[in-house]
């Protein structure tokens, strides 16, 4: 059977072919894996590859945009402290 892997940090799908799957992991090659870990994750389409990466570069976004506001806001409070 394929399943379709993504890399957390290189925005990249594969298509592997698995020996067989339980609920949580997978075999290649006699090797047993879990299907999801820190740095990849198994899916049972590509659709649902896409789907999750599309999901994490958006996350990346707006913690980078919520993080990006809280120092502009920072730098703000700081400047109008400079002039009292």
């Amino acid at each position: 059977m394929i399943k379709f892997k993504t890399l957390t940090e290189a925005i990249t799908i594969r298509s592997i072919s698995v020996e067989r799957e339980s609920k949580h992991c997978i075999w290649i090659n006699g090797n047993r894996l879990n299907k999801r870990t820190e740095y990849e994750v198994y899916h049972d389409s590509k659709k649902e590859a896409i789907d999750y990466i599309l999901r994490r570069l958006n996350t990346d976004i707006e913690l980078a945009e919520n993080k990006l506001n809280a120092a502009k806001d920072r730098l703000k409070r700081f400047n109008e402290g400079m002039n009292d």
